[in-house]
């Protein structure tokens, strides 16, 4: 596989990559429709690979800085709801570990990863 994690990578979205009929499918399952990893509000967004499954199916972690102004106030969004929720009464956390947390656990940002396939990619 040309790719491995790390590697530097640009999603590159093209219709042309869209197989129809599901790979290997036979019998009644030829009809099953593959779907595409790869939409057309992630090309040209760049990150690294993480982890390299098959050629149909490799995680990049984006740049979050590199994100797309509706993309960057998704994970904003979602990044405050996660922290909200790792402290409120209702989590596996009691009291002590919250305590606990440090400035930089309770500031914590998640990671932005996305499943594409080889074809959706480029060397950046």
């Amino acid at each position: 596989m040309p790719f491995q994690s790390g590697d530097r990578v640009r999603i590159t979205v093209s219709e042309s990559n869209r197989p129809v009929v599901k790979e290997g499918a036979k019998g009644k399952d030829k009809d099953l429709f593959s779907l595409p990893l790869a939409y057309p509000y992630m090309d040209g967004l760049v990150g690294k690979v993480a982890n390299v499954y098959s050629s149909e199916e490799i995680s990049v972690e984006l740049d979050l800085d590199a994100l797309t102004p509706i993309l960057a106030d998704v994970h904003k969004k979602s990044t405050e709801r996660i922290r909200a929720k790792l402290l409120d009464g209702n989590n596996s956390l009691s009291e002590e570990a919250k305590k606990k947390l440090t400035e930089a656990e309770l500031n914590f940002t998640p990671h932005f990863v996305v499943l594409v396939t080889e074809n959706d990619l480029q060397k950046a």
